[in-house]
């Protein structure tokens, strides 16, 4: 039952102004606009605007630049959908971890899903005061054979399905790109035991990565945390204490995506 009757019903004026706002920033090919510039745009009085930008820019939905003040589509839409339809119930409990294991390590770290036969970035950490670095940012679609959080995600599947990624979406990447099928199907195998997957140079030369699972309330995977670097620093010690840092983040975030367990 409705709370009112239809022709009762009259649209929020400051929901009305937001959506006109976010229109304006999606829609122009330009990037980043004053507040000027948005009031012109959409027909608000700048003072309405200033404080409509500064609680969107609180949740992510508007990103403000710190050295020209323009305005930008943010990324908080795309967390609540990714967190609808991927079972992520909190992405602030990977970006809080995120943050911890980049103090550690300071390379990337990004959280994937899987998206039809690729990992998917949903959230990134870029990696910080390093001069030779890998970023990868979200949105970033990487076949899952040849990707660290690719293989933890589809490591749950049978073989059967394996096999038909696997001839999907084969091709020599690089020289490491594993090339025998039986070979792939092993060392699946060998992730589900170990818990955790790397990639050496596998889809890209001179990048690396490891990744592990992060578990859903039912037990099963929902996402893959992975640390991506350059293939000269993943090697000897520091090549398992990446490991070793990627499994604990995933097992802390698991726990805050599904308390209790």
């Amino acid at each position: 039952m409705l709370d009112c009757a239809e022709d009762e019903y009259k649209p929020v004026p400051a929901l009305q102004k937001t959506f006109a706002i976010l229109d304006f920033l999606a829609g122009s090919p330009e990037k980043g606009f004053g507040v000027s510039e948005i009031a012109k745009a959409t027909g608000y009085n700048k003072g309405t605007l200033f404080f409509i930008l500064k609680t969107l820019q609180e949740y992510d939905i508007v990103d403000k630049n710190l050295f020209d003040g323009k305005y930008t589509i943010g990324r908080g839409l795309s967390k609540y959908v990714d967190a609808y339809y991927f079972g992520i119930a909190d992405m602030s409990g990977f970006t809080d971890v995120a943050k911890k294991m980049s103090s550690v390590c300071h390379e990337c770290i990004n959280l994937s899903v899987l998206k039809g036969m690729y990992n998917y970035v949903v959230e990134s950490v870029p990696a910080q005061d390093i001069s030779l670095r890998v970023d990868l940012p979200v949105g970033s679609k990487i076949p899952v054979i040849v990707s660290s959080a690719g293989k933890v995600l589809i490591s749950q599947l049978g073989d059967s399905e394996l096999s038909q990624i696997y001839d999907a979406l084969y091709k020599k990447y690089t020289d490491n790109t594993i090339r025998d099928k039986n070979e792939f199907l092993s060392e699946i195998a060998q992730i589900r035991r170990q818990g955790y997957a790397i990639n050496e140079s596998e889809f890209e030369n001179g990048v690396c990565s490891a990744g592990a699972p992060i578990f859903g309330a039912d037990g099963k995977i929902i996402a893959a945390i992975n640390i991506v670097l350059p293939a000269s620093r993943f090697a000897g010690d520091y090549k398992q204490k990446i490991i070793h840092l990627v499994v604990s983040g995933a097992a802390e975030i698991s726990k805050k995506c599904a308390p209790g367990k």
